[in-house]
């Protein structure tokens, strides 16, 4: 239980996390690092192909000094009651999504260490359910679970984590394997938001090999997931400093991006990106021939 004095700062939190975005299977923290000349990315909405997951997320933060619909406090705001508690809330027991909200906040205010203290509580709190859902059977992972199930396991302000991986518990101990594996992915997906969000902090604070780290840690898991294969391209294209391979590398998984989401949020970004990173293949390529 969350200590009463604790009480409105989580509620503020929570409530913020559900209001302020769409339920998405993973949503770009604010202002990401991009390519140069590439314009702001934009949120992926469909789950990894053939995960079937059920929509949830991890919501990303609002721009600075905005102020949130339905009264809500602003990010600014939020993260001053925070930093007054924050003794307390060191100490005090917090859910995943809770964990994963808190890293957005200091992740808006720019403030990358702390956001990815609150990222790395929010993944290590997820890797027990991950290591349960991967020793699930790949084809019962990949099967279609029945109506009740998506009913039973969809994720909702009330239905979060902690709910959702007893009930995939439940339905492992009762043999159900598809939906035990349908019920994880859906406990499980705002942890995916908090290892790319993670990465990106990461980025963003000097730690390239950790953000990259990151990336491929998510798609060893789910391949093909868009918002990983995005931000990867963007940290291998950024930091390549004339390395043909891991341009190559971008250029190759933004295709993919294209492929996965045809018509996808991330379509225009990517049109700007690939144009770029072929510029850069080209004068690497030239430097080299040069030489």
């Amino acid at each position: 239980m969350i200590p009463r004095a604790l009480l409105p700062v989580a509620l503020a939190v929570a409530l913020a996390a559900c209001e302020r975005e769409p339920r998405t299977i993973v949503a770009a923290p604010a202002d990401p690092p991009r390519p140069l000349g590439s314009a702001p990315a934009q949120r992926a909405d469909a789950p990894p192909p053939g995960a079937r997951a059920p929509a949830a997320g991890a919501p990303a933060a609002p721009a600075p000094g905005r102020r949130e619909p339905q009264g809500l406090p602003s990010s600014s705001e939020l993260l001053a009651q925070v930093e007054a508690m924050k003794g307390q809330l060191a100490s005090a027991p917090k859910s995943l999504e809770i964990l994963l909200a808190l890293g957005n906040l200091y992740y808006q205010e720019s403030r990358y260490a702390d956001a990815i203290g609150w990222y790395d509580q929010a993944v290590a709190v997820a890797e027990p359910a991950w290591k349960d859902y991967l020793a699930l059977p790949p084809s019962a992972r990949a099967k279609e679970p029945s109506p009740a199930v998506k009913e039973a396991c969809t994720r909702s302000q009330a239905r979060g984590f902690e709910p959702l991986v007893r009930a995939a518990q439940g339905r492992a101990r009762r043999k159900d394997v598809a939906g035990a594996a349908y019920c994880y992915r859906a406990a499980l997906e705002p942890s995916v938001g908090a290892r790319i969000q993670r990465a990106n902090a990461k980025l963003l604070a000097g730690d390239a090999a950790g953000a990259i780290a990151d990336h491929e840690a998510v798609l060893a898991r789910i391949p093909d997931q868009p918002d990983a294969m995005y931000f990867l391209g963007l940290a291998l294209a950024e930091t390549a400093e004339g390395n043909i391979g891991q341009l190559e590398r971008a250029r190759a998984l933004w295709k993919r991006v294209g492929e996965v989401q045809p018509n996808g949020p991330y379509t225009d970004g990517l049109m700007m990106a690939m144009a770029e990173v072929e510029r850069r293949i080209a004068a690497a390529q030239s430097a080299r021939l040069g030489r």
